[in-house]
Protein backbone atom coordinates (compact mmCIF):
# COMPACT_ATOMS: atom_id res chain seq x y z
CA UNK A 1 0.00 0.00 0.00
CA UNK A 2 1.41 3.42 -0.96
CA UNK A 3 2.36 5.55 2.03
CA UNK A 4 0.59 8.85 2.57
CA UNK A 5 2.77 11.91 1.98
CA UNK A 6 4.07 13.86 4.94
CA UNK A 7 1.37 16.24 6.10
CA UNK A 8 2.65 19.08 8.22
CA UNK A 9 -0.07 20.12 10.63
CA UNK A 10 0.11 23.91 10.91
CA UNK A 11 -3.24 24.50 12.61
CA UNK A 12 -1.90 25.71 15.95
CA UNK A 13 0.84 27.87 14.44
CA UNK A 14 -1.61 29.34 11.93
CA UNK A 15 -4.01 30.32 14.72
CA UNK A 16 -1.17 31.89 16.70
CA UNK A 17 0.05 33.88 13.68
CA UNK A 18 -3.50 34.93 12.75
CA UNK A 19 -3.96 36.42 16.22
CA UNK A 20 -0.60 38.19 16.01
CA UNK A 21 -1.31 39.54 12.53
CA UNK A 22 -4.63 41.04 13.66
CA UNK A 23 -3.15 43.04 16.54
CA UNK A 24 -3.97 46.76 16.25
CA UNK A 25 -1.30 48.86 14.49
CA UNK A 26 0.73 45.77 13.64
CA UNK A 27 1.83 47.07 10.23
CA UNK A 28 5.41 45.79 10.00
CA UNK A 29 6.37 42.28 11.08
CA UNK A 30 9.76 40.61 11.48
CA UNK A 31 8.98 36.93 10.86
CA UNK A 32 11.94 35.00 12.30
CA UNK A 33 12.73 31.29 12.00
CA UNK A 34 15.60 28.93 11.33
CA UNK A 35 16.71 28.33 7.74
CA UNK A 36 14.80 25.40 6.28
CA UNK A 37 12.17 25.40 9.04
CA UNK A 38 9.30 25.89 6.57
CA UNK A 39 8.70 29.66 6.86
CA UNK A 40 8.03 30.17 3.14
CA UNK A 41 5.81 27.09 2.94
CA UNK A 42 3.82 28.23 5.98
CA UNK A 43 3.27 31.81 4.76
CA UNK A 44 2.27 30.67 1.28
CA UNK A 45 -0.24 28.20 2.71
CA UNK A 46 -1.52 30.77 5.22
CA UNK A 47 -2.27 33.48 2.65
CA UNK A 48 -3.37 31.29 -0.27
CA UNK A 49 -5.60 28.89 1.64
CA UNK A 50 -6.43 29.98 5.16
CA UNK A 51 -6.77 33.75 4.61
CA UNK A 52 -7.16 34.07 0.85
CA UNK A 53 -10.46 35.95 1.14
CA UNK A 54 -9.07 38.61 3.48
CA UNK A 55 -5.57 39.26 2.17
CA UNK A 56 -3.89 39.81 -1.19
CA UNK A 57 -0.23 38.99 -0.74
CA UNK A 58 2.80 39.75 -2.87
CA UNK A 59 5.76 37.45 -2.24
CA UNK A 60 9.22 38.80 -3.17
CA UNK A 61 12.59 37.04 -2.97
CA UNK A 62 15.44 39.62 -2.97
CA UNK A 63 18.04 36.86 -3.33
CA UNK A 64 17.63 37.61 -7.03
CA UNK A 65 19.27 40.98 -6.34
CA UNK A 66 22.59 39.41 -5.37
CA UNK A 67 24.56 40.76 -8.33
CA UNK A 68 22.96 44.21 -8.30
CA UNK A 69 24.62 47.41 -7.15
CA UNK A 70 23.29 48.71 -3.85
CA UNK A 71 21.72 51.76 -5.50
CA UNK A 72 19.77 49.46 -7.85
CA UNK A 73 18.01 47.51 -5.09
CA UNK A 74 15.07 49.90 -4.79
CA UNK A 75 14.24 49.87 -8.49
CA UNK A 76 14.54 46.07 -8.58
CA UNK A 77 12.10 45.91 -5.69
CA UNK A 78 9.70 48.23 -7.52
CA UNK A 79 10.07 46.12 -10.63
CA UNK A 80 9.12 42.99 -8.65
CA UNK A 81 6.07 44.69 -7.12
CA UNK A 82 4.86 45.88 -10.52
CA UNK A 83 5.42 42.41 -11.93
CA UNK A 84 3.35 40.88 -9.11
CA UNK A 85 0.56 43.38 -9.81
CA UNK A 86 0.67 42.43 -13.48
CA UNK A 87 0.53 38.65 -13.01
CA UNK A 88 -2.26 38.98 -10.43
CA UNK A 89 -4.33 40.91 -12.97
CA UNK A 90 -4.43 44.30 -11.27
CA UNK A 91 -2.72 45.92 -14.27
CA UNK A 92 -4.65 44.08 -16.97
CA UNK A 93 -5.46 45.88 -20.26
CA UNK A 94 -8.64 47.90 -19.92
CA UNK A 95 -11.27 49.04 -22.41
CA UNK A 96 -10.85 52.48 -23.98
CA UNK A 97 -12.43 55.17 -21.87
CA UNK A 98 -13.47 57.13 -25.02
CA UNK A 99 -14.43 55.99 -28.50
CA UNK A 100 -12.50 57.06 -31.61
CA UNK A 101 -15.35 59.37 -32.57
CA UNK A 102 -15.22 61.05 -29.17
CA UNK A 103 -11.45 61.45 -29.14
CA UNK A 104 -11.39 62.87 -32.70
CA UNK A 105 -14.02 65.39 -31.70
CA UNK A 106 -12.06 66.35 -28.63
CA UNK A 107 -8.81 66.53 -30.55
CA UNK A 108 -10.26 68.74 -33.32
CA UNK A 109 -11.96 70.98 -30.82
CA UNK A 110 -8.70 71.48 -28.90
CA UNK A 111 -6.59 72.13 -32.00
CA UNK A 112 -9.13 73.59 -34.49
CA UNK A 113 -7.47 77.03 -35.01
CA UNK A 114 -4.08 75.45 -35.70
CA UNK A 115 -5.52 72.85 -38.05
CA UNK A 116 -7.46 75.44 -40.08
CA UNK A 117 -4.43 77.69 -40.33
CA UNK A 118 -2.22 74.80 -41.49
CA UNK A 119 -4.71 73.58 -44.12
CA UNK A 120 -5.53 77.06 -45.42
CA UNK A 121 -1.84 77.77 -45.90
CA UNK A 122 -1.86 75.29 -48.82
CA UNK A 123 -5.00 76.66 -50.50
CA UNK A 124 -4.60 78.81 -53.64
CA UNK A 125 -0.98 77.77 -54.20
CA UNK A 126 -0.77 76.77 -57.84
CA UNK A 127 1.25 73.67 -58.43
CA UNK A 128 1.59 72.77 -54.76
CA UNK A 129 2.76 69.20 -54.41
CA UNK A 130 0.19 66.74 -53.09
CA UNK A 131 2.92 65.30 -50.90
CA UNK A 132 2.98 68.53 -48.90
CA UNK A 133 -0.66 68.04 -48.05
CA UNK A 134 -0.02 64.44 -47.05
CA UNK A 135 2.91 65.62 -44.90
CA UNK A 136 0.60 67.97 -43.07
CA UNK A 137 -1.97 65.20 -42.64
CA UNK A 138 0.69 62.81 -41.33
CA UNK A 139 1.93 65.38 -38.84
CA UNK A 140 -1.54 65.96 -37.41
CA UNK A 141 -2.40 62.25 -37.49
CA UNK A 142 0.68 61.60 -35.34
CA UNK A 143 -0.40 64.32 -32.95
CA UNK A 144 -3.83 62.75 -32.77
CA UNK A 145 -2.36 59.33 -31.95
CA UNK A 146 -0.43 60.87 -29.07
CA UNK A 147 -3.59 62.60 -27.89
CA UNK A 148 -5.65 59.40 -28.14
CA UNK A 149 -2.98 57.43 -26.32
CA UNK A 150 -2.92 59.99 -23.52
CA UNK A 151 -6.64 59.97 -22.80
CA UNK A 152 -6.97 56.19 -23.21
CA UNK A 153 -3.74 55.13 -21.48
CA UNK A 154 -4.41 52.06 -19.36
CA UNK A 155 -2.76 51.10 -16.10
CA UNK A 156 -0.85 48.45 -18.02
CA UNK A 157 0.51 51.12 -20.39
CA UNK A 158 1.62 53.21 -17.43
CA UNK A 159 3.22 50.15 -15.85
CA UNK A 160 5.19 49.44 -19.02
CA UNK A 161 6.40 53.03 -19.12
CA UNK A 162 7.44 52.71 -15.50
CA UNK A 163 9.42 49.57 -16.37
CA UNK A 164 11.31 51.48 -19.04
CA UNK A 165 11.98 54.35 -16.64
CA UNK A 166 13.30 51.99 -14.00
CA UNK A 167 16.00 50.84 -16.36
CA UNK A 168 17.73 54.22 -16.19
CA UNK A 169 16.92 55.81 -12.83
CA UNK A 170 17.18 54.80 -9.17
CA UNK A 171 13.90 55.71 -7.52
CA UNK A 172 10.83 57.31 -9.07
CA UNK A 173 7.99 59.14 -7.44
CA UNK A 174 5.88 58.30 -10.49
CA UNK A 175 6.49 54.56 -10.02
CA UNK A 176 5.75 54.74 -6.31
CA UNK A 177 2.56 56.68 -7.03
CA UNK A 178 1.47 54.16 -9.65
CA UNK A 179 1.94 51.22 -7.25
CA UNK A 180 0.08 53.00 -4.46
CA UNK A 181 -2.74 54.09 -6.75
CA UNK A 182 -3.26 50.51 -8.00
CA UNK A 183 -3.03 49.14 -4.46
CA UNK A 184 -5.74 51.58 -3.42
CA UNK A 185 -8.16 49.82 -5.79
CA UNK A 186 -7.67 46.39 -4.17
CA UNK A 187 -10.48 45.56 -1.76
CA UNK A 188 -8.52 43.06 0.38
CA UNK A 189 -5.79 43.91 2.86
CA UNK A 190 -2.52 44.04 0.97
CA UNK A 191 0.50 42.19 2.35
CA UNK A 192 4.05 42.47 1.01
CA UNK A 193 6.34 39.57 2.01
CA UNK A 194 10.09 40.18 1.64
CA UNK A 195 11.53 36.68 1.99
CA UNK A 196 15.06 35.34 2.66
CA UNK A 197 16.19 38.77 3.85
CA UNK A 198 19.23 37.32 5.65
CA UNK A 199 20.48 35.56 2.51
CA UNK A 200 21.33 38.67 0.51
CA UNK A 201 24.24 41.10 0.55
CA UNK A 202 24.49 42.95 3.91
CA UNK A 203 24.35 46.33 2.17
CA UNK A 204 21.11 45.28 0.46
CA UNK A 205 19.61 44.06 3.76
CA UNK A 206 19.99 47.39 5.51
CA UNK A 207 19.00 49.43 2.45
CA UNK A 208 15.72 47.52 2.18
CA UNK A 209 15.05 47.73 5.92
CA UNK A 210 15.73 51.46 5.94
CA UNK A 211 13.54 51.95 2.87
CA UNK A 212 10.51 50.39 4.55
CA UNK A 213 11.09 51.86 7.98
CA UNK A 214 10.15 55.32 6.66
CA UNK A 215 6.47 56.12 6.12
CA UNK A 216 5.33 57.43 2.77
CA UNK A 217 4.34 61.08 2.46
CA UNK A 218 3.59 61.79 -1.18
CA UNK A 219 0.48 62.90 -3.06
CA UNK A 220 -1.04 59.46 -3.50
CA UNK A 221 -0.44 58.45 0.13
CA UNK A 222 -2.45 61.50 1.17
CA UNK A 223 -5.35 60.53 -1.09
CA UNK A 224 -5.42 56.75 -0.61
CA UNK A 225 -4.55 56.23 3.03
CA UNK A 226 -4.58 52.76 4.55
CA UNK A 227 -4.02 53.62 8.20
CA UNK A 228 -2.25 55.93 10.58
CA UNK A 229 1.06 54.09 10.20
CA UNK A 230 0.93 53.57 6.48
CA UNK A 231 3.67 51.53 4.84
CA UNK A 232 5.53 52.49 1.72
CA UNK A 233 3.75 51.63 -1.56
CA UNK A 234 0.37 51.49 0.21
CA UNK A 235 0.68 47.99 1.73
CA UNK A 236 -1.32 47.29 4.87
CA UNK A 237 1.25 44.80 6.17
CA UNK A 238 4.91 44.28 5.35
CA UNK A 239 6.51 41.03 6.53
CA UNK A 240 10.30 40.65 6.60
CA UNK A 241 11.21 36.94 6.63
CA UNK A 242 14.59 35.95 8.06
CA UNK A 243 16.43 34.45 11.01
CA UNK A 244 16.91 37.36 13.39
CA UNK A 245 20.05 35.73 14.76
CA UNK A 246 21.61 35.90 11.30
CA UNK A 247 20.64 39.57 10.96
CA UNK A 248 22.18 40.25 14.39
CA UNK A 249 25.45 38.57 13.41
CA UNK A 250 25.57 40.46 10.09
CA UNK A 251 24.86 43.73 11.91
CA UNK A 252 27.69 43.17 14.39
CA UNK A 253 30.10 42.18 11.64
CA UNK A 254 29.25 45.41 9.81
CA UNK A 255 29.02 47.89 12.67
CA UNK A 256 30.89 46.23 15.54
CA UNK A 257 29.85 44.57 18.80
CA UNK A 258 29.53 47.89 20.61
CA UNK A 259 26.62 49.13 18.50
CA UNK A 260 23.15 48.54 19.98
CA UNK A 261 21.41 46.02 17.70
CA UNK A 262 18.12 46.03 19.64
CA UNK A 263 17.82 49.81 19.29
CA UNK A 264 18.40 49.51 15.55
CA UNK A 265 16.18 46.54 14.69
CA UNK A 266 13.09 47.52 16.69
CA UNK A 267 12.14 50.24 14.17
CA UNK A 268 11.60 47.55 11.53
CA UNK A 269 8.67 45.90 13.33
CA UNK A 270 5.60 47.46 14.90
CA UNK A 271 5.22 45.37 18.06
CA UNK A 272 7.76 42.56 18.47
CA UNK A 273 9.39 39.89 16.30
CA UNK A 274 7.28 36.87 15.51
CA UNK A 275 9.25 33.70 16.23
CA UNK A 276 8.10 30.91 13.94
CA UNK A 277 8.38 27.33 15.16
CA UNK A 278 6.36 24.35 14.01
CA UNK A 279 8.90 21.75 15.09
CA UNK A 280 6.55 20.44 17.76
CA UNK A 281 3.90 19.75 15.12
CA UNK A 282 6.42 18.42 12.65
CA UNK A 283 7.78 16.14 15.34
CA UNK A 284 4.37 14.58 15.89
CA UNK A 285 4.39 13.73 12.21
CA UNK A 286 7.96 12.36 12.21
CA UNK A 287 6.72 8.80 12.11
CA UNK A 288 5.05 9.65 8.79
CA UNK A 289 8.48 10.25 7.28
CA UNK A 290 9.79 7.04 8.78
CA UNK A 291 6.82 5.14 7.39
CA UNK A 292 7.30 6.69 3.94
CA UNK A 293 10.88 5.42 3.62
CA UNK A 294 11.00 2.22 1.58
CA UNK A 295 13.05 -0.39 3.43
CA UNK A 296 13.03 -3.92 4.80
CA UNK A 297 13.55 -2.84 8.42
CA UNK A 298 11.96 -4.47 11.41
CA UNK A 299 8.71 -3.04 12.76
CA UNK A 300 10.36 -2.68 16.17
CA UNK A 301 12.93 -0.22 14.84
CA UNK A 302 10.40 2.26 13.46
CA UNK A 303 9.78 3.73 16.91
CA UNK A 304 13.49 4.26 17.49
CA UNK A 305 13.93 6.07 14.21
CA UNK A 306 10.84 8.24 14.75
CA UNK A 307 12.18 9.17 18.17
CA UNK A 308 15.54 10.11 16.65
CA UNK A 309 13.90 12.27 13.95
CA UNK A 310 11.85 14.08 16.59
CA UNK A 311 15.00 14.74 18.62
CA UNK A 312 16.86 16.10 15.58
CA UNK A 313 13.95 18.39 14.69
CA UNK A 314 13.32 19.67 18.20
CA UNK A 315 16.92 20.84 18.49
CA UNK A 316 17.35 22.15 14.93
CA UNK A 317 19.95 19.53 14.07
CA UNK A 318 18.09 18.81 10.85
CA UNK A 319 15.64 20.92 8.87
CA UNK A 320 12.23 20.07 7.58
CA UNK A 321 13.55 20.81 4.07
CA UNK A 322 16.27 18.18 4.50
CA UNK A 323 13.77 15.62 5.73
CA UNK A 324 11.41 16.27 2.84
CA UNK A 325 14.21 15.23 0.47
CA UNK A 326 14.01 11.73 1.95
CA UNK A 327 10.27 11.31 1.74
CA UNK A 328 9.44 8.01 0.00
CA UNK A 329 13.15 7.39 -0.70
CA UNK A 330 14.66 3.89 -0.53
CA UNK A 331 17.03 2.99 2.28
CA UNK A 332 18.67 -0.40 2.49
CA UNK A 333 18.55 -1.57 6.08
CA UNK A 334 22.20 -2.48 6.81
CA UNK A 335 21.74 -6.14 7.70
CA UNK A 336 24.76 -7.00 5.59
CA UNK A 337 27.02 -4.82 7.77
CA UNK A 338 26.33 -6.76 10.94
CA UNK A 339 28.93 -9.46 10.20
CA UNK A 340 31.64 -6.87 9.43
CA UNK A 341 31.40 -5.49 12.98
CA UNK A 342 32.46 -8.76 14.62
CA UNK A 343 29.36 -8.81 16.81
CA UNK A 344 30.38 -5.53 18.49
CA UNK A 345 26.81 -4.35 18.29
CA UNK A 346 23.19 -5.19 17.66
CA UNK A 347 21.25 -4.58 14.49
CA UNK A 348 19.21 -1.72 15.99
CA UNK A 349 22.37 0.26 16.84
CA UNK A 350 23.75 -0.31 13.36
CA UNK A 351 20.43 0.65 11.80
CA UNK A 352 20.03 3.82 13.87
CA UNK A 353 23.45 5.21 12.95
CA UNK A 354 23.15 4.18 9.32
CA UNK A 355 19.79 5.97 9.24
CA UNK A 356 21.59 9.18 10.29
CA UNK A 357 23.90 8.71 7.31
CA UNK A 358 20.87 8.18 5.10
CA UNK A 359 19.18 11.39 6.30
CA UNK A 360 22.18 13.64 5.60
CA UNK A 361 23.60 11.89 2.55
CA UNK A 362 27.28 12.13 3.54
CA UNK A 363 29.16 11.49 6.76
CA UNK A 364 30.77 14.94 6.59
CA UNK A 365 27.39 16.69 6.36
CA UNK A 366 26.03 14.59 9.22
CA UNK A 367 29.00 15.29 11.50
CA UNK A 368 28.99 18.99 10.67
CA UNK A 369 25.31 19.26 11.62
CA UNK A 370 25.53 17.18 14.80
CA UNK A 371 28.75 18.68 16.17
CA UNK A 372 27.34 22.21 16.01
CA UNK A 373 24.95 21.40 18.84
CA UNK A 374 26.64 21.35 22.23
CA UNK A 375 23.57 21.96 24.35
CA UNK A 376 22.64 19.26 26.82
CA UNK A 377 19.31 17.44 26.84
CA UNK A 378 17.26 16.40 29.84
CA UNK A 379 17.66 12.72 30.72
CA UNK A 380 13.97 12.75 31.61
CA UNK A 381 13.12 13.96 28.10
CA UNK A 382 15.25 11.21 26.57
CA UNK A 383 13.57 8.61 28.75
CA UNK A 384 10.12 9.89 27.79
CA UNK A 385 10.72 8.77 24.22
CA UNK A 386 10.51 5.20 25.50
CA UNK A 387 12.95 3.92 22.91
CA UNK A 388 16.31 4.14 24.70
CA UNK A 389 18.28 6.17 22.17
CA UNK A 390 21.19 6.42 24.60
CA UNK A 391 21.20 2.62 24.96
CA UNK A 392 21.69 2.26 21.22
CA UNK A 393 24.72 4.57 21.21
CA UNK A 394 26.64 2.49 23.78
CA UNK A 395 28.09 -0.11 21.33
CA UNK A 396 29.82 2.60 19.28
CA UNK A 397 30.92 4.96 22.05
CA UNK A 398 33.78 2.61 22.88
CA UNK A 399 34.49 0.34 19.88
CA UNK A 400 37.23 -1.49 21.85
CA UNK A 401 34.64 -2.78 24.31
CA UNK A 402 32.41 -5.35 22.56
CA UNK A 403 29.03 -6.02 24.11
CA UNK A 404 29.03 -9.11 26.32
CA UNK A 405 26.39 -10.44 28.68
CA UNK A 406 26.76 -9.10 32.20
CA UNK A 407 26.24 -6.23 34.64
CA UNK A 408 28.27 -3.29 35.90
CA UNK A 409 29.79 -1.97 32.68
CA UNK A 410 30.87 1.70 32.55
CA UNK A 411 31.41 4.12 29.72
CA UNK A 412 33.61 7.03 30.80
CA UNK A 413 34.36 10.31 29.06
CA UNK A 414 36.38 12.75 31.14
CA UNK A 415 36.20 15.49 28.50
CA UNK A 416 32.40 15.40 28.64
CA UNK A 417 32.43 14.92 32.43
CA UNK A 418 30.31 11.81 32.02
CA UNK A 419 29.96 8.26 33.28
CA UNK A 420 27.27 5.84 32.12
CA UNK A 421 26.67 2.61 34.01
CA UNK A 422 24.95 -0.07 31.96
CA UNK A 423 24.13 -3.77 31.86
CA UNK A 424 24.09 -6.06 28.84
CA UNK A 425 21.46 -8.72 28.19
CA UNK A 426 20.82 -11.08 25.27
CA UNK A 427 17.81 -10.72 23.03
CA UNK A 428 17.34 -13.44 20.43
CA UNK A 429 20.88 -13.88 19.06
CA UNK A 430 22.03 -10.34 19.86
CA UNK A 431 23.11 -8.41 22.95
CA UNK A 432 21.65 -5.08 23.96
CA UNK A 433 22.90 -2.43 26.39
CA UNK A 434 20.62 -1.03 29.09
CA UNK A 435 21.82 2.21 30.71
CA UNK A 436 21.15 2.19 34.45
CA UNK A 437 22.57 5.50 35.71
CA UNK A 438 24.30 8.55 34.25
CA UNK A 439 26.56 10.71 36.41
CA UNK A 440 29.32 13.25 36.25
CA UNK A 441 32.90 11.99 36.14
CA UNK A 442 33.22 12.40 39.93
CA UNK A 443 30.06 10.34 40.46
CA UNK A 444 27.68 13.23 41.28
CA UNK A 445 24.21 13.28 39.76
CA UNK A 446 23.55 14.41 36.21
CA UNK A 447 20.10 15.54 35.04
CA UNK A 448 21.27 16.66 31.58
CA UNK A 449 23.58 14.94 29.11
CA UNK A 450 25.41 16.09 25.94
CA UNK A 451 23.35 13.77 23.73
CA UNK A 452 24.46 15.18 20.37
CA UNK A 453 28.12 15.04 21.32
CA UNK A 454 27.62 11.39 22.23
CA UNK A 455 25.79 10.85 18.96
CA UNK A 456 28.68 12.40 17.00
CA UNK A 457 31.20 10.10 18.75
CA UNK A 458 29.11 6.99 18.07
CA UNK A 459 28.41 8.03 14.48
CA UNK A 460 32.06 8.76 13.72
CA UNK A 461 33.12 5.39 15.12
CA UNK A 462 30.38 3.69 13.13
CA UNK A 463 31.63 5.28 9.90
CA UNK A 464 35.19 4.15 10.64
CA UNK A 465 34.19 0.57 11.45
CA UNK A 466 31.98 0.23 8.40
CA UNK A 467 34.29 2.28 6.19
CA UNK A 468 31.33 4.39 5.12
CA UNK A 469 32.36 6.45 2.05
CA UNK A 470 32.05 10.21 2.19
CA UNK A 471 29.82 10.38 -0.87
CA UNK A 472 26.13 10.83 -1.44
CA UNK A 473 24.82 7.33 -0.98
CA UNK A 474 21.11 7.57 -1.76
Amino acid sequence: MEQAPILITTQYEAERFETFLALPDNHRILFSGKYGSGKTYFLHEFFTIRKKDEYEFFHLFPTNYAIAQNEDVVKLLQFDILYELLIKGYLAPSEKMFSTKETIAGFVQSNLPKIIKDVVSHCGKIGKKLSDVFDTYTKWAAKYEDFDKGVNQSEEDRAREAFYNLMNEVEYNATTELIEMVNSTIDKQKVLIVDDLDRIDPEHIFRLLNLFSAQTSNYFSAHWTTGQNENRYGFDKIIFVCDINNIRNIFRAKYGDGVDFAGYIDKFYSIEPYFFNINDMVAREAHRLVDSVKTEWQELSRGHFSSLVRMLLFHDVITLRKLKEKESAHWEYPLHKFSTLNRRSNILSVGLLDFVLFLYGTKEDALAAIKKHNEEISIELLNESGYGLTDLLIPFLDPDQPLTKGDGFIYENQELDLKMHYNCAPYHREIYADVQTISKYDGSERTMIPFFQLLSIAFENYCKLTEAPNVIRY
